[in-house]
């Protein structure tokens, strides 16, 4: 039980962490209250954001879920916070294996992730585009790398004092 709680946990603290970031460095966090936006875009990059925003929708109501399911799991097993911290790094270990894959292999990882969130194939864009030009590569690359690092560090305190408190 407590390797489930600490997964669930891991991957709440992982959607929040991807959440709160990709909205700060998206400039675009209008688009995600409303559904419209000023900037000038194509039809498909129009389709596109609505995409974004449908998975961006997903990913809170993920969230919420995830508190209940977490509030519904520590609830049973009496609050042990340092035996679940300590079993967190189970899905730090997955999480670290599958981020050195991910920087092995961007482009390829990059085209896995768009072709599970957005299977109707609307995600690439000419360059020059509004899109883009508005999120470069190097943009999704610095969003994995504050992502990973925060996502990493956070995980990593509570996996340390889990180990500490169970000696």
């Amino acid at each position: 039980m407590n390797k489930t709680i600490a997964t669930v946990l891991f991957i709440l603290i992982f959607l929040i962490t991807f959440e709160l970031i990709a909205i700060s460095m998206s400039g675009i966090s209008d688009f995600f209250k409303t559904g419209e936006t000023e900037i000038e875009m194509s039809e498909d990059e129009l389709r596109h954001m609505q995409s974004v925003k449908n998975v961006n929708d997903g990913v809170k109501i993920t969230i919420y879920a995830l508190i209940i399911v977490l509030g519904i799991l520590l609830y049973r097993t009496n609050f042990e916070f340092y035996k679940i911290f300590y079993n967190m790094w189970i899905p730090l270990a997955v999480f670290l294996a599958i981020c050195a894959f991910a920087s092995i292999f961007p482009n390829f990882s990059f085209e896995l992730l768009h072709k599970i969130f957005f299977p109707q194939g609307n995600y690439t864009f000419p360059t020059g585009t509004t899109l883009v030009t508005m999120y470069p590569f190097s943009f999704f690359k610095s969003l994995f790398l504050r992502v990973f690092t925060t996502t990493t560090i956070l995980s990593g305190i509570l996996v340390l004092i889990g180990y500490y408190r169970k000696q």
